[in-house]
């Protein structure tokens, strides 16, 4: 695994990805870093943020001398949310005219590919040390709520670490706090699936739920009104699209296990599936909307929609809209 050494004249160093709380956990190990290593006193830190950049100030401090050390960092996050196109080109001109010594790092969500292309990151591309993250998934997920679970010096058997991961899935953010949450609840004893089900289960997203619900009803107005309001209310398209795609997983295992067994209750196909009780009895009611067919091949639509977004020039918002709108009804 590469190792950041702070001897060499610049360095700059690309972290950007959809997966905001491990590149924001990567950003926070670096600077602590640079801290203990270079600059136990901070002053040679500077942190900007892409919302009312200074690019006077960037300018200078990319080009100031350190002051007692040997290097100074400045950490750039989020530049893609500024407006002002020439923003870009002038954050590539300083780069290209570093003569001192300064370690930089730009810190990004997710880019779309006409961002991409921009000046400054098609420079940030190029670059020796980038780090990039995605959303976990499969057992990357499983062995993160594992590393969780044993850094707080908790333990919990592996079904019951399989019924956590599927009742959050990868919003990290929320999956940390409540993980934070069950073990301060339970005093260093081993987590059981009751201690999950009494946090987790008040803590779901009803707005999502009613969200794949009118997806699941075919009810594209009401899907399209409740997008608008998630978003408003500050959740990507990106992360909005991740939990469609995971809840439609869940639909097909739903509906494949009751396809073998139609008269048993929700909370043996959720303990079966090691999924939520609650989603599990929500999910059962939804899937009644649709064959398995028709399942996976929305499940598939939606996979495809999530690379275009990766890969396409036309914008998240317009191709959320056209899933909704290909939704039958």
């Amino acid at each position: 695994m590469y190792k950041t050494h702070y001897n060499t004249h610049t360095m700059i160093l690309f972290l950007h990805g959809p997966d905001t709380f491990s590149s924001k956990e990567k950003l926070r190990a670096l600077k602590e870093k640079f801290i203990r290593d270079v600059d136990p006193s901070g002053i040679n830190i500077n942190h900007m943020k892409g919302e009312g950049f200074d690019i006077e100030l960037f300018r200078t401090e990319v080009l100031s001398t350190p002051f007692l050390v040997q290097k100074r960092l400045i950490i750039v996050e989020s530049l893609s949310q500024n407006t002002k196109k020439e923003i870009f080109l002038q954050v590539a001109d300083v780069l290209k005219n570093i003569k001192n010594s300064v370690i930089i790092i730009f810190r990004e969500n997710e880019l779309s590919a006409v961002q991409k292309k921009n000046p400054l990151y098609s420079i940030l591309f190029k670059e020796k040390y980038i780090f990039t993250f995605p959303l976990l998934e499969g057992l990357r997920l499983q062995k993160w709520y594992d590393d969780q679970i044993t850094k707080l010096g908790a333990n919990a058997k592996p079904e019951v670490l399989r019924f956590l991961t599927s009742s959050i899935g990868n919003d990290l953010w929320r999956a940390k706090n409540e993980i934070d949450k069950i073990r301060a609840y339970c005093h260093g004893r081993e987590i059981t699936l009751e201690d999950i089900k009494l946090f987790v289960a008040e803590g779901l997203d009803d707005n999502i739920f009613s969200f794949t619900d009118a997806l699941g009803q075919k009810n594209k107005k009401a899907a399209l009104e409740l997008l608008s309001h998630l978003i408003q209310n500050g959740m990507s398209e990106v992360e909005i699209l991740n939990k469609i795609i995971w809840h439609y997983k869940n639909l097909i295992l739903i509906k494949s296990f009751y396809s073998n067994d139609a008269q048993a209750p929700s909370w043996k196909a959720a303990q079966e599936l090691g999924i939520h009780p609650f989603v599990a009895k929500k999910v059962a009611t939804q899937s009644r909307n649709f064959s398995l067919l028709e399942m996976k091949a929305t499940y598939k639509k939606f996979v495809q929609i999530d690379q275009s977004i990766k890969t396409s020039q036309a914008t998240k918002g317009v191709l959320l809209d056209l899933l909704i709108a290909n939704v039958k009804k």
